[in-house]
């Protein structure tokens, strides 16, 4: 089910820089080289990291607060997961929305996300695995929204993770350079919309929880 007058693959341009490409490209290569992976270069270079794809998302989320803007209008809250610098809260809150409004969680780039953003603090320290293991609960957003993360979650915990969060969210928000994630509706969440930048290779996607 998709919303109404809606297409998937949609796609919409954005003037953004054109160059993030190369450096993204030498950030997943530091990932291969990690003994670790991913999780483990986050671990040791969270607190100086930036998004190179940071005008891309900027850009991104403010498309998205202007095609679904019922996602993000109180009441209801809204959740950067796994926020990174602050990319997508300093978005939302250009485009207007009151910053009382914002949570952010990440495990790894609280002080980069402090140094971006001054005054903020992440709210909590989750990981995939925490999620999966039901600690979100007790929670509740209007939106969850997240930005080039949720393609770095292990396929054998994605499940869990999307079950966890349909219990505590109605919209889920992705970017993601990737096909991935590829969420299933047995999981808790229905596509909606998927909206892409060529050029950057950027997804947008919107998941409504299933009823």
């Amino acid at each position: 089910m998709r919303a109404k007058g809606s297409k998937a693959g949609t796609r919409f341009p954005l003037q953004t820089d054109r160059n993030a490409s190369g450096v993204a490209a030498g950030v997943r290569n530091q990932y291969a080289d990690h003994p670790e992976g991913a999780p483990g270069w986050y671990r040791d270079h969270g607190a100086t990291y930036r998004n190179p794809h940071a005008a891309a998302v900027s850009a991104t989320v403010q498309h998205a607060v202007d095609r679904w803007p019922e996602l993000f209008t109180p009441p209801g809250r809204i959740l950067d997961f796994c926020c990174g610098s602050g990319e997508v809260t300093r978005a939302l809150i250009e485009v207007g929305i009151d910053t009382r409004q914002i949570d952010a969680t990440d495990p790894f780039t609280g002080d980069a996300f402090t140094m971006s953003c001054p005054g903020r603090v992440v709210m909590a320290t989750w990981s995939f695995a925490d999620v999966e293991q039901g600690i979100a609960q007790g929670h509740r957003w209007k939106t969850i929204i997240c930005s080039y993360a949720f393609h770095l979650c292990e396929r054998s915990r994605l499940a869990g993770v999307c079950a966890q969060l349909a219990a505590v969210t109605d919209h889920l928000v992705i970017l993601t350079p990737h096909k991935r994630p590829e969420l299933r509706e047995s999981w808790g969440f229905q596509l909606a919309e998927e909206l892409r930048d060529p050029t950057l290779r950027i997804r947008l996607r919107r998941y409504d929880r299933c009823p």
